[in-house]
């Protein structure tokens, strides 16, 4: 009795986006941080809600900003890790700013670094481990 040969195609999807998370440490106000990095004509930010996070009684405020790159289908979200009472986490501890890139593009990632290290208002630029980030941070950063 013959065997039937059969074959498996194994799909591979070139665009998934990928979450990738930049921890960026500046000295400057987010007003002033924003401004700068409007200027650089790389991004666009705009202000949206704050991000909240309850904490036993209290809750904390993060400022928030979003630039949608429809063009290039990248999506940025930059967040200031201090808040009135503490930071997001221990993950993001020793950071000023967390950036997140949401793209479907691999060399994304690695030109926000460049562009950002070029900065002179930022002084370190440093990639999260997105698997080292916490369940509630990353529902509270809708990763």
């Amino acid at each position: 009795m013959a065997m039937k040969k059969k074959k498996y195609l194994l799909e591979w999807d070139e665009t998934s986006e990928q979450n990738n998370i930049l921890g960026i440490v500046s000295s400057t106000t987010h007003l002033s941080f924003v401004h700068n990095l409007n200027k650089t004509t790389s991004y666009d930010f705009c202000r949206t809600d704050d991000l909240s996070k309850a904490i036993g009684n209290d809750t904390l405020y993060f400022v928030k900003y979003i630039y949608e790159d429809v063009e290039q289908s990248n999506r940025y979200v930059l967040v200031k890790n201090k808040g009135i009472g503490g930071s997001l986490g221990n993950e993001f501890k020793g950071f000023d700013y967390i950036l997140i890139l949401i793209t479907e593009h691999t060399e994304t990632l690695s030109k926000s670094k460049e562009l950002l290290l070029s900065q002179s208002f930022i002084q370190a630029v440093v990639e999260v481990d997105t698997h080292k980030i916490s369940e509630a941070n990353k529902q509270l950063l809708e990763f």
